[in-house]
């Protein structure tokens, strides 16, 4: 019998600073506002918060400072911000804020940031995202920028390569079951679980 205990890490998406809810990263639903869910997981003792911001990728810009500030101040547990990093100095930035860790999903192909960041902040702050997608014959291939690039690359060797690189963490989603309410990919979580 395992030891570990579950842990809870709720991942919450926003955007122009209010929080939504997608559903196969489209269509997204407002849900009302990003800091007062914080303040709702404290309540609720979470182990880690994941927030993500779903929209500075695609709108090439900066993370929003001021709310990854409002976030870090409400928190009472580890937090982690992924969403339009592209820079160690951005990743500096949010790490001054408070947050604990950062999500890296579109600059992370190539794996020159994730290995700059690792080598500078630690790999126990830099988590790699991976989403996935099924493809043809029952494959499975990873996509970027909020699902809109298909990096044409299995998952389980994309996740290898990011462990080369220096992620100490991976953050994967299924792309085609995000916000159905149908559960996980456990297939895929096996897969890349037993490799990395």
């Amino acid at each position: 019998m395992s030891s570990l205990r579950p842990r809870v890490i709720p991942c919450l998406q926003f955007a122009a600073g209010e929080l939504l809810k997608t559903r196969r990263f489209r269509d997204p639903i407002y849900l009302g506002d990003p800091v007062n869910a914080v303040k709702l997981f404290n309540d609720l003792e979470c182990d880690e918060l994941v927030m993500v911001d779903i929209r500075a990728t695609l709108e090439s810009r900066d993370p929003d400072y001021a709310l990854i500030g409002e976030f870090a101040t409400e928190a009472f547990m580890p937090l982690t911000y992924g969403g339009g990093i592209s820079s160690l100095e951005q990743i500096s930035r949010i790490l001054s804020i408070g947050i604990e860790k950062v999500v890296i999903g579109s600059a992370a192909p190539g794996g020159e940031l994730i290995a700059a960041a690792a080598a500078v902040f630690g790999s126990q702050s830099v988590v790699a995202a991976v989403d996935v997608r099924e493809a043809a014959r029952g494959r499975h291939e990873v996509w970027t920028h909020s699902a809109t690039r298909n990096l044409r690359v299995d998952p389980v060797r994309y996740a290898l390569q990011l462990q080369e690189y220096g992620a100490g963490e991976l953050f994967v989603q299924s792309i085609d079951l995000e916000g159905g309410r149908s559960g996980y990919d456990i297939a895929l979580m096996r897969d890349i679980s037993a490799a990395v």
